[in-house]
């Protein structure tokens, strides 16, 4: 996951800003707890809001307690007491890490790479021999599904393809499959599960399309493969459509319009699919998160320069990074 899906935080109110928080440290705390230190550093916001709504649809006790972090000792926090959503989220998180870097080893190698895989292989074992257990389920048989998707994308990317609709489209499956959450009991009704995996699919198709945006100058710079750079965004099937494919094309303003329109209509669509939910808890904040927040995220990466976005990476890790 990528980091985009975050909240307006000067639209929360300061207790909803703390269960936002405490949902982040109780993640951070899961893969502690379970995996070790390491892990920790694949930790995304997307999670935050995965959690945030398998523990609403379900209706989960929220528990808070204190503790002060290493990042920021002086200051007490809040974490919400680990249940089914935080372990969910906590293990989609790494398993979709360890097939980043999976797939980083097998197509750049680099020592980095190959250590990271090594590392998380071990502790993707555990997480497909059933580490998430509830009484909803386990993840296990997700894993599969997740794997094939990735490995299309993989398979895409290899072959250069230029229509970003094209490539979205396996990593929305894939979001879908990650929002179709583990339900044995049958707790959740049919609508409720189409909603989810709506939200998912448009969430993933979103993700995918806003990072190729995002990334597109520095990848460019490095030589590296982005749809973007080898076609751009009209109107066909899905939402847009790769064009004809060039060496290395400028992304002229309609095309920044065409990708405008793609994004927002999935934002759209997710929105569609959150008001069909039957949330039981923090509604305000998943609702800022897909009404403000994306939306904000959205317009940020359309409109800022390499430099503005380079700035805004660093002062947003470091803001997020001492405030929650």
């Amino acid at each position: 996951m990528f980091g985009y899906v975050v909240p307006a935080k000067n639209e929360l109110r300061v207790r909803e800003y703390e269960i936002y928080g405490a949902y982040y440290c109780a993640i951070c705390h899961s893969i502690r707890d379970r995996y070790g230190q390491i892990p920790r550093l694949l930790l995304s916001f997307d999670s935050v809001f995965l959690a945030l709504v398998y523990g609403s649809v379900f209706d989960l006790e929220e528990r808070l307690d204190t503790f002060r972090c290493f990042v920021n000792p002086a200051k007490k926090k809040h974490v919400l007491v680990s249940n089914a959503s935080i372990d969910y989220a906590a293990d989609v998180m790494l398993a979709l890490g360890y097939f980043k870097l999976k797939d980083d080893k097998e197509d750049e190698g680099g020592v980095l790479a190959s250590v990271g895989e090594a590392y998380l292989r071990r502790i993707y074992a555990r997480i497909a021999g059933g580490s998430f257990r509830s009484a909803e389920g386990n993840l296990t048989e997700r894993l599969g599904a997740f794997e094939g998707f990735l490995a299309e994308i993989s398979s895409l990317e290899k072959a250069g393809e230029c229509d970003v609709d094209k490539v979205a489209e396996p990593f929305g499956l894939l979001m879908a499959e990650v929002f179709d959450f583990p339900d044995e009991d049958g707790v959740l009704s049919l609508g409720t599960k189409e909603a989810l995996r709506k939200i998912g699919y448009h969430l993933g198709r979103w993700i995918y399309i806003i990072d190729a945006v995002d990334d597109l100058d520095e990848d460019i710079l490095m030589g590296r493969y982005n749809p973007l750079r080898a076609g751009v965004v009209g109107q066909g099937q899905g939402h847009g459509q790769g064009l004809d494919c060039g060496s290395e094309p400028a992304m002229t303003g309609l095309a920044m319009t065409g990708l405008g329109v793609s994004l927002r209509l999935d934002l759209s669509e997710i929105a569609a699919g959150v008001s069909r939910l039957p949330l039981l808890a923090n509604k305000e904040i998943i609702e800022n998160i897909v009404y403000v927040g994306m939306n904000e995220e959205t317009d940020r990466v359309l409109t800022m320069s390499a430099e503005q976005k380079k700035d805004y990476r660093k002062r947003s890790r470091r803001l997020y990074g001492k405030s929650i």
